[in-house]
């Protein structure tokens, strides 16, 4: 009787995929082709949503995505030609990658690999190298009304590491220009570091003035960079390396100027660096630079309070007496970062020595016995 009640009302709810044990009905069917198409989930949990046997999900599955499901489904996840039209539509509107992804909710590596297939040749349109320039307009009108990189990212849909490749793009192309063009010798600069300080100067600058246009904020940032950097270069000089007006430029100082303060600079991103010049223009050994760099880690806190330069003399001048290199001279080394033997002597003899208990050091050969247990305190074998 009970059976007979069942048969009556479920008989318009029959598919072709029940048995005598197991009813599944349209809805069933339907929240089936639903879990796998839209919510990309597995067979198995699948199965587990509707209790079915996942051969019999399988099955069902099988019969009911063959039409549309696209070349790029696997076993695991499955894509219809609707959503390989969807990602290419979204890429070709400069939608980020992950923002794909997340739409469909897809791997990343299976949503790079359809848009590499269909895209072809076209694929290298949406790097961030050569996104349209009225996105790359926006992007900078967005910046300078000071909306932050990931907000840009939000309202363009543009990937943030776009966004921050095209703000910073424009600012190089201006800082490689002028430096080709003033040509600072033997003085550690890099384009992070001053876009860094553009970016602490940009954010001081109120919305009235002009100089919250990137571009023209940018030539002016380069200069009060430069000048914290100690490289030396004239007005003049430098009006003509940037394509300034004279007027333009004084106005732009007087404005700038008090934002400065006491520019910021990191003095041991400075150091590593200037470790790095003296590395390549000497031509010494890759264990000179770990070694010197593990002086600078070790002591650097203690020779911090004075020029970048100086720190950096000081440990590579260590590293030479540990690893015993005679091919190179400590003068040439205070000769290629502009200062003074004696000013490394001070800091060995003031900031290191005396912290240790040592005292009489008059020199890194007169009093070398003096320097040992400096020396024996660096490791050779740097892991």
């Amino acid at each position: 009787m009970v059976s007979d009640i069942l048969e009556e009302e479920l008989a318009g709810t029959h598919t072709k995929y029940c048995t005598n044990r197991t009813h599944i009905s349209k809805e069933d069917i339907e929240k089936i082709v639903s879990l796998k198409t839209k919510d990309k989930c597995t067979i198995k949990k699948i199965s587990q949503e509707v209790k079915l046997f996942p051969s019999t999900v399988s099955t069902i599955l099988e019969d009911k995505l063959t039409s549309i499901g696209s070349k790029y489904s696997t076993n695991q996840t499955f894509i219809s030609n609707e959503d390989v039209e969807k990602i290419v539509q979204l890429r070709r509107k400069n939608v980020s990658l992950n923002k794909i992804k997340a739409k469909l909710n897809l791997p990343f590596t299976l949503t790079l690999s359809i848009l590499k297939s269909e895209l072809k040749g076209e694929y290298q349109n949406y790097n961030a190298r050569n996104i349209p320039s009225e996105v790359r307009e926006k992007i900078l009108i967005l910046y300078e009304l000071r909306a932050l990189p990931d907000e840009i990212s939000e309202i363009t849909n543009v990937s943030l590491n776009t966004v921050k490749f095209v703000i910073q793009a424009s600012f190089d192309i201006i800082f490689n220009k002028i430096i080709s063009e003033i040509q600072p010798t033997k003085i550690a600069i890099s384009a992070d570091e001053c876009f860094s300080f553009y970016q602490d100067l940009y954010s001081r600058i109120k919305k009235s003035t002009k100089y919250r246009d990137p571009l023209k904020l940018t030539p002016l940032a380069i200069f009060f960079y430069l000048k914290s950097r100690n490289v030396f270069v004239t007005a003049t000089e430098y009006i003509n390396a940037a394509n300034l007006t004279r007027e333009g430029f004084r106005i732009g100082f007087k404005t700038i100027y008090p934002l400065c303060g006491r520019p910021a600079r990191n003095h041991r991103a400075i150091a590593y660096s200037l470790i790095a010049q003296v590395q390549n223009e000497c031509n010494l050994p890759n264990s000179f630079g770990r070694i010197a760099k593990v002086i600078l880690d070790k002591y650097g806190q203690y020779i911090k309070h004075t020029k970048p330069e100086i720190t950096a003399g000081v440990v590579c001048i260590l590293a030479l007496l540990k690893l015993k290199i005679n091919s190179v001279s400590m003068l040439t080394i205070c000769n290629s970062l502009g200062f003074q033997l004696s000013a490394a002597l001070y800091q060995v003899k003031n900031k290191i020595l005396k912290r240790m208990g040592i005292n009489g050091f008059q020199g890194f050969i007169k009093t070398s016995h003096l320097i040992e247990p400096l020396l024996q305190s660096i490791p050779l074998q740097v892991h």
